[in-house]
């Protein structure tokens, strides 16, 4: 026996392994779940035996019988499934059924006669076959094939020995080995089905005990959340249908007024919210998900309060729609403070934009810079061309000053601060760097920017915040008034050189004409005519140089007051005129004047009046220093742009006389003549830059002593 009972234990085992289709059935936990149930009947089976027998006397012995081998049967079994071994358990119980009911049928046949029992209790023999489906659940398929051969060698061998003149009732062996092979061929199908049936008796029994305790739960729950928990009908939404004791708390309504309709929905929700909720439950009809909404509702003291509702779809186990389970939250201090933040946004982003002070913040591990307020209309970048890193961030400012940028940079990461220290309003001492900021249009912006570092645990610099504002206009304004500053006092000192002229050069006239005054009543005393004429010629001369001095004093005074209006005019067409209002004096010295032909010379816009003198003058001052060259020239072109405004550049160039190196800029000054004997009041060359800086252009010269001169000017092509 035992040996048998290895055997059939290592095929179970080798099967399991080898995942038979017995595999779910044979499971421990199924396994010992079912043999319960089977033994249960079993023992209910026995009671009832034991029940009935004082009412079948007839019967005592069977029924007795019965309630002998029962209930052993049913405590072995029951201690073999406590102890685990319900394989075992299965297979004592298999075997005890099946000798049972043989033994059942040996005390009838000593009771009533072989041949009558074969005659008439074919019932037993058929309960023997309930060892067949127990052998194939609680052994192997194969078992019931055993069991249900084991059987007919009985039935047979019962017969032959015992009853060979009975009637042998082929039909119950036929029926053995009809329930073998059926557990045999579909033992799946029924051992799912029987599966099914003990999964259904557990599942039911642990719903039910879920649900119980989720009931509690759930009403613990909802006690205890801070506000109110109400359940609607999907059908009908607003419909309270549940509603927990925190209403109360959240809206000063009782959950009676609630529950018998004293409060309704269109009563509490604010007008202003009313259509667009209920539109919103309208819509909930439609989807099964989740909702959230926010709105003001009414308490029952008058007062309003934000709340934030958040509903959530209940459905049935078929999936339908049943109720929506909404939680209701007092949100009145997040939206008065979200209301608050709201404001002061708009008022810090008002002040930005009027300061046009911009934010920026430097992850450093990560390289990553977010920009706030006016940084983008300073840096003159949209939001989505902005890649976020500081390398591009550092690109923008001019190469000239990113080492000064660097160096800030490096200034405030020596001088970290803890969040300790921000917490506290530590105050740093800041250092404002100034920057130029070249925009992607070219244009440049300067700033002011000054920025903290946040450390982190190891004291090492993390993040840096800092702000940027944009002080354009300011810094023109100051560079404006350097500039007047300079001009004012760039004409201090042409008026000090101005009166020192002016009572230097117009008194020596006024000394020569007091001085022949004299002389001329000397000669008219004398009748002396012909010194009289050579005094009055002496008189006439120094009144045309005062004459000629007040002129082009006169001049000088006009420029930038007394204006053309301005206009476009090819360069080449200026220098002509230019050339030919000097042409008949250069003539009488056989100088030659060269115009170098240029399709790129550009045009010109500027007081067309005031550049041709620009010329004449030049053309004039050449003419009045060539010195005694045998071939004398003076050359008009143009000779490439300059860089800082890309101005074209053009020249005025002479084969005479030169110039010093030292008096190169000293030629421009009010009547300085280099040359005290030459003609003219040496004002020529002051008017000329004058004009051309009332242009916005400059000029200069290039010459050396005996080797010609060059004067070189800008001009504008565009206002």
């Amino acid at each position: 026996m035992r040996k048998f009972m290895d055997t059939i234990k290592r095929k179970n085992e080798s099967q399991i392994r080898a995942s038979d289709p017995l595999e779910i059935m044979m499971e421990a936990e199924q396994r010992r779940l079912f043999l319960r149930y089977i033994t249960y009947g079993w023992l209910i089976f026995g009671v009832m035996a034991l029940a009935v027998l004082p009412f079948f006397p007839e019967q005592r012995v069977e029924l007795s019988y019965l309630v002998i081998v029962i209930f052993p049967t049913c405590l072995i079994t029951h201690l073999l499934n406590r102890l685990e071994r319900a394989q075992l358990a299965g297979i004592v119980f298999t075997i005890m059924v099946d000798v049972s009911f043989y033994g059942l049928f040996l005390v009838l046949a000593r009771t009533m006669g072989v041949e009558k029992v074969f005659d008439t209790q074919v019932s037993v023999w058929m309960l023997m076959g309930l060892a067949i489906p127990f052998a194939g659940a609680f052994i192997h398929r194969r078992a019931s094939l055993i069991f249900a051969l084991i059987n007919t060698v009985l039935f047979i061998t019962t017969h032959l020995v015992l009853a060979p003149s009975a009637n042998p009732r082929l039909g119950t062996i036929v029926f053995w080995w009809m329930l073998a092979f059926v557990i045999f061929l579909y033992e799946r199908t029924l051992n799912m089905a029987l599966t099914r049936v003990l999964d259904e008796l557990a599942t039911r029994k642990q719903i039910e005990t879920a649900l119980r305790t989720s009931e509690a739960q759930y009403r613990s729950l909802v006690e205890k959340i801070p506000g109110a928990v109400m359940l609607h009908f999907v059908a009908q939404p607003r419909k309270v249908v549940y509603v927990s004791p925190g209403v109360e708390d959240l809206l000063g309504y009782t959950v009676d007024e609630w529950m018998n309709d004293k409060v309704t929905w269109k009563k509490v929700i604010h007008p202003l919210d009313t259509e667009r909720i209920l539109d919103e439950d309208v819509h909930k009809k439609t989807r099964n998900d989740f909702f959230k909404a926010e709105y003001r509702m009414l308490r029952k003291d008058g007062s309003w309060i934000w709340v934030s509702e958040h509903s959530s779809m209940i459905t049935n186990s078929a999936g339908q729609p049943l109720y929506w389970q909404c939680l209701y939250l007092n949100i009145t201090e997040r939206k008065e403070a979200e209301n608050e933040l709201l404001n002061n946004v708009s008022r810090l982003r008002l002040a930005t934009r009027l300061a046009r002070l911009g934010v920026w913040d430097w992850e450093i591990a990560t390289d990553k810079t977010s920009w706030h307020g006016e940084m983008f209309n300073i840096y003159g970048v949209k939001p989505d061309e902005f890649t976020g890193k500081w390398s591009d961030y550092i690109q923008f400012t001019r190469e000239d000053y990113r080492q000064r940028q660097n160096d800030g940079i490096t200034a405030v990461s020596n001088n970290s601060l803890t969040l300790e220290q921000i917490q506290k309003d530590y105050v740093v001492p800041f250092n404002p760097i100034e920057l130029c900021i070249v925009r992607p249009d070219n244009t440049e912006v300067y700033t002011l920017g000054e920025a903290i570092a946040v450390a982190d645990e190891q004291g090492l610099p993390a993040r840096m915040i800092g702000v940027t504002i944009d002080i354009t206009e300011r810094k023109r304004s100051e560079q404006e008034r350097e500039k007047l500053i300079a001009e004012l006092t760039s004409k201090n000192a042409e008026l000090e050189r101005f009166v020192y002229t002016v009572s230097h050069d117009l008194k020596s006239p006024l000394v020569t004409i007091r001085g022949f005054m004299g002389y001329l009543e000397q000669d008219a005393t004398s009748g002396n005519m012909e010194r009289l004429k050579h005094d009055l010629l002496r008189i006439s001369s120094a009144v045309e140089k005062m004459q000629a001095l007040l002129n082009s004093l006169l001049e000088l005074s006009r420029i930038g007051r007394f204006v053309n209006p301005s206009q476009l005019v090819p360069f080449e067409e200026l220098a002509r005129e230019a050339v030919s209002l000097v042409d008949a004096r250069a003539r009488e010295g056989g100088i030659t004047i060269k115009i170098l032909p240029d399709p790129s010379t550009p045009v010109i816009y500027g007081d067309k009046s005031r550049l041709i003198e620009v010329l004449q003058n030049l053309l004039e001052n050449a003419v009045k220093y060539m010195g005694g060259q045998s071939e004398p020239w003076i050359e008009v072109g143009q000779r490439g742009m300059e860089t800082e405004h890309g101005n074209p550049i053009f020249y005025v160039w002479d084969n005479g006389m030169g110039i010093a190196p030292e008096y190169h800029e000293r030629v421009f000054g009010l009547f300085n003549k280099l040359d005290a004997r030459s003609e003219g009041t040496g004002i020529g060359l002051t008017l000329v830059r004058r004009i051309l800086e009332f242009h916005g252009c400059k000029i200069w010269v290039e010459s050396e002593v005996g080797k010609g001169a060059r004067f070189c000017f800008t001009l504008p092509r565009s206002p």
